[in-house]
């Protein structure tokens, strides 16, 4: 969980970004009440008959893109492209602990620099329709809350998944995004992404085919026939794997606060996948414990404190997420700042017995203020 502040403090001009959309919170670190306590209260009474079932939409669309797909890529010439490009990519889309999400990670590579991105679809019940937020080491923020919130809007027929996004930029010009999957087959769909002033035009901007690598088989999905005889599968402990997991991230906040490069990685799968507001992702746990190094070595108050956490853990038990609030700590010119800041992983058990993360995102929820 490498700060963004590193980053940024070679940039004043972006130094301490954050999402204006947040509202400033207190610098205590204490836990946020939980909002819309009505809908909680509803949905408590609701449950009270049995667990309540993941939306039909979200079924839908899992059964749809579930899977790990090898992507074909066409870019359409532009300025920094004039002959445009054909390129490579992977995508892998399955169903969030319990169902009732659509998780996608997508790899694209560009000549500017790859693309990581995380996607999540959920079913909103109240408005009666798919919503979804993606995390991407291209925007500044990484994980675009906001949009999620306002500028999103999703659609799935059964046959073609929307994606409609209106877009700002730095200088307040408005776009809009269109992304579409269509010819969707068991083993293959379309990808394409467009952009236009809204209301208008829209221009083509990539075509992505895809081929799908893995299908689960007869026996991954349903169970193998000759093995209903055999002993029943024993239940997971999630709540204890919940635990494992919240005891490893804390003592990789221990490695940060003590300035340990080495302990602050301790967990990192070999090919862990940092992406953070304001820098481009990195691969790798030397590449991780380096970007460390050099934050320790440019603020000796970095420090960070747990606000609140929550860990999401799969049916299987190998695969868990964890999210978790911080408080960030640092200084400026001799003057204490803080800021506080989401942190959100992908943990899943490895051969050799421990977890191990996977993939990471780090981003700010406000803009840095004296403490």
């Amino acid at each position: 969980m490498r700060s963004t502040f590193f980053s940024l403090l070679l940039s004043p001009a972006l130094f301490f970004y954050g999402n204006a959309a947040i509202a400033q919170q207190s610098t205590n670190p204490v836990t946020p009440a939980p909002q819309h306590s009505e809908d909680l209260s509803a949905a408590t009474q609701a449950s009270k008959g049995g667990t309540p079932q993941a939306s039909p939409a979200i079924r839908s669309l899992t059964t749809a893109l579930s899977g790990e797909w090898s992507l074909s890529v066409k870019w359409e010439p532009d300025t920094s492209m004039p002959n445009g490009l054909v390129n490579t990519g992977e995508e892998n889309w399955r169903a969030g602990p319990g169902g009732y999400t659509l998780l996608e990670e997508e790899h694209l590579r560009r000549p500017q620099g790859d693309l990581f991105l995380l996607g999540v679809v959920w079913w909103n019940s109240t408005m009666k329709n798919l919503h979804g937020m993606e995390c991407q080491n291209l925007l500044p923020y990484t994980c675009d809350v906001k949009g999620a919130l306002n500028d999103i809007t999703m659609s799935w027929d059964g046959k073609q998944f929307i994606i409609d996004e209106m877009e700002t930029s730095n200088t307040g010009k408005k776009s809009m995004w269109h992304e579409v999957w269509s010819d969707i087959t068991p083993t293959s769909f379309t990808q394409t992404g467009e952009s236009g002033e809204p209301g208008g035009p829209r221009k083509r901007l990539f075509t992505v085919h895809a081929t799908k690598v893995t299908t689960p088989g007869k026996s991954d999905a349903q169970g193998d026939e000759s093995g209903k005889s055999s002993a029943p599968a024993v239940a997971v402990d999630t709540t204890g794997i919940a635990e494992t997991i919240k005891t490893d991230v804390a003592q990789l906040v221990a490695g940060i606060n003590a300035h340990d490069a080495v302990k602050a990685t301790a967990y990192d799968a070999p090919n862990i996948v940092s992406m953070e507001c304001g820098s481009p992702s990195t691969i790798g746990v030397e590449a991780d414990r380096e970007g460390f190094r050099l934050g320790f070595a440019h603020d000796a108050d970095w420090r960070v404190s747990l606000i609140d956490e929550a860990v999401d853990v799969a049916s299987s038990g190998d695969l868990a997420v964890y999210r978790g609030t911080y408080n960030e700590d640092s200084s400026s010119a001799g003057v204490p700042m803080t800021h506080k800041t989401n942190f959100i992983a992908e943990f899943k058990r490895h051969s050799d017995g421990p977890w191990r993360i996977v993939w990471y995102s780090v981003s700010n929820m406000e803009r840095s203020h004296p403490k």
